[in-house]
């Protein structure tokens, strides 16, 4: 499950984009991730408040198109809230999301010492805008990110975080960040969607992180749909000299949802991800002496929303 971003999964926030809902339980992509939240937000309602409770469960931890080598990282429940309030009369809206990725290795604990990750906690705050006529779906706004794999990102090649100011070992980092998801349905291309994140990190790391989906949803009945797609991570200038990985691609992952309507509010979805390290991953190993993501690996799961 891993759909787009910011739109994905991630829309609303990133999590109200085309496949906003699938992509953020299964790759925090994101992953993204998308679908299952956009088509409650984008349903007239009278209601200028709308959104979506989601909870999961999903076999690898994938964040940032990354997978850690570590066993402690796998068999995961991703939790997410996320709404919207329309303005009444415009195009605008404000959205607001909170997830958590809970590593069942952690137990009830937000960390423990022997395992590679301490759960990852997201929240994102922005400001939407739908160009109706154009097809596209964008999003300017905030994101804070606790622990997980963007925390680990900031290890060094001596093993110790020297050069990052914090007083724990669960890092954060803040960005700003922008979502645009383009509907080809408004060319005559129904069912293929284009879902893009660019980030600029400030604090503590700083760079760019890019994500982009390109997928196809085919529905088979009003309530059965399949949703098949390609996601890219990457990096620009986020990474230095003593970091383990190197900029470039981080992340290539093929994804299959399949969103299944139980109840006019209640959307069950299976999901299964395929992902590859990129080159900027792949170098983390070499640095390091061990692996430090999984070069090749398989990400399956469900996810239930009740939307609203």
């Amino acid at each position: 499950m891993t759909k787009t971003s910011l739109t994905s999964a991630a829309v609303i926030l990133a999590g109200l984009s085309a496949t906003a809902l699938a992509g953020e339980l299964a790759n925090n992509t994101t992953t993204p991730v998308n679908t299952v939240a956009n088509d409650a937000i984008q349903t007239p309602v009278e209601n200028p408040f709308s959104g979506h409770v989601a909870i999961g469960y999903m076999s690898k931890h994938v964040s940032r198109g990354l997978v850690m080598a570590d066993s402690s990282t796998d068999n995961v429940i991703p939790i997410d809230l996320a709404g919207q309030y329309k303005f009444s009369g415009t195009d605008f809206s404000i959205v607001g999301e909170l997830r958590y990725d809970w590593m069942l290795e952690n137990g009830f604990e937000h960390s423990r010492g022997g395992n590679a990750l301490c759960d990852e906690g997201t929240l994102r705050l922005g400001l939407r805008k739908q160009w109706e006529k154009l097809g596209l779906d964008t999003v300017l706004g905030y994101q804070f990110v606790h622990g997980g794999i963007p925390g680990i990102l900031n290890t060094r090649i001596n093993g110790k975080r020297d050069r990052v100011i914090f007083d724990h070992n669960q890092p954060e980092e803040h960005s700003i960040f922008f979502d645009i998801s383009y509907d080809f349905s408004k060319v005559g291309l129904d069912g293929l969607f284009w879902d893009n994140r660019i980030q600029a990190t400030f604090k503590w790391m700083s760079g760019w992180w890019f994500t982009s989906t390109l997928g196809y949803k085919y529905e088979w009945t009003p309530n059965v749909a399949s949703i098949l797609s390609v996601t890219w991570n990457a990096t620009s200038s986020y990474f230095d000299a003593t970091s383990i990985n190197t900029n470039g691609t981080q992340g290539v992952s093929l994804n299959l949802d399949v969103p299944c309507k139980v109840t006019e509010n209640v959307t069950v979805m299976p999901f299964v991800s395929a992902i590859w390290a990129g080159n900027g991953a792949i170098t983390a190993g070499k640095r390091a002496g061990h692996p430090v993501y999984r070069n090749f690996a398989v990400s399956a799961g469900v996810g239930v929303a009740y939307t609203f």
